[in-house]
């Protein structure tokens, strides 16, 4: 697991791990004098989130070093619009052996809100639980109350999905051994 560390407000201009594999950050974070630390942490894939007015600034800066996904979105855009894709980047990324960036404008709350989710689908945890697994690491989350509103009812999606599963093991499954003591 990623190690807690001591915020210092300075800190919220550059990338924390929130979780193995997945990072978050800003703008800020993707720079040149900042591509010796996105290097040295492995940084292979950045999931750029931003608006459309954003676009001008928070654009792909290192398309030949890192493998970029830009995902439009503002605050009302529904979260749920731009999950899919989002989650498969990342997962993918992470499957790979790879390390992702999952950057915004300040790193706090749209891209929060995606880091946050990823964690849910992951770890099969609440919004609330990863949401303190994150701030634990990037303590300048500012969710808005309403991508808060909007990860509790992907709770509720992912938690009713999982539950609509068989918990039976499947015919594909090998059977279970017994342990010899």
């Amino acid at each position: 697991m990623v190690p807690e560390i001591e915020w210092r407000y300075n800190m919220r201009r550059h990338m924390q791990e929130v979780y193995p594999g997945l990072y978050l950050g800003p703008l800020s974070a993707v720079c040149e004098a900042k591509l010796p630390e996105l290097e040295t942490a492995g940084i292979t894939h950045v999931l750029c989130v931003r608006s459309d007015v954003e676009a001008s600034v928070m654009r792909p800066k290192f398309p030949q070093l890192f493998t970029y996904m830009e995902v439009e979105m503002t605050e009302s855009t529904p979260l749920s619009s731009v999950l899919p894709q989002s989650l498969a980047f990342i997962s993918s990324c992470r499957e790979g052996e790879g390390r992702c960036l999952v950057q915004g404008f300040s790193g706090a709350c749209r891209s929060a809100a995606i880091a946050v989710a990823f964690i849910m689908f992951d770890m099969h945890i609440p919004a609330v639980e990863a949401v303190q697994k994150v701030a634990a690491h990037r303590f300048c989350l500012t969710i808005t109350p309403e991508l808060l509103e909007q990860l509790r009812q992907y709770d509720a999606e992912v938690t009713s999905a999982q539950r609509a599963r068989p918990m039976t093991p499947s015919d594909d499954d090998p059977p279970a051994k017994k342990a010899r003591i």
